[in-house]
């Protein structure tokens, strides 16, 4: 079981590489949470659209260690295996999180858990278009193997 719980680095650098390539599958038929009306008024951006990417505090490192953390629960017999978690995500112009929501089944018991642990994340510097901080879409997937 405790493989499970473990993630392969060379997942991570997967991971990394796949923030960009992802972002653009902003909105997939997931419901997002209502937000302020200022929030609403200002465009959500994809990574393709801006000039200066969002930055977890500290290195790349710092964010893989961050995800590393994450600790999922044994799964009961007949729940199913998911060999990815994918979630999205809303980094508003001060840096906070928003809009988090899974682009799976929310009642999975690894979904909650990612969920979860996405809402804990520190604040990012914000991405930036022509200088100025926007809000940015972000889709982060999670992979995992059968040890």
């Amino acid at each position: 079981m405790k493989s499970f719980r473990r993630i392969n680095s060379l997942l991570f650098l997967f991971l990394l590489v796949s923030i960009g390539a992802q972002s653009c599958k902003a909105g997939m038929g997931a419901k997002a949470e209502p937000a302020a009306k200022q929030v609403q008024e200002d465009p959500i951006y994809s990574l393709e659209e801006i000039s200066q990417s969002p930055v977890y505090p500290g290195t790349e490192s710092a964010f893989v260690q961050y995800m590393a953390s994450l600790r999922l629960p044994a799964l009961e017999e007949g729940t199913e295996f998911l060999e990815t978690l994918e979630a999205s995500f809303v980094i508003e112009k001060d840096g906070s999180t928003s809009q988090i929501q899974s682009l799976q089944n929310p009642d999975h018991p690894w979904v909650k858990a990612y969920l979860e642990h996405l809402q804990k994340m520190e604040k990012w510097t914000p991405a930036e278009k022509g200088g100025e901080p926007v809000r940015v879409r972000m889709v982060i997937p999670m992979h995992f193997r059968r040890g």
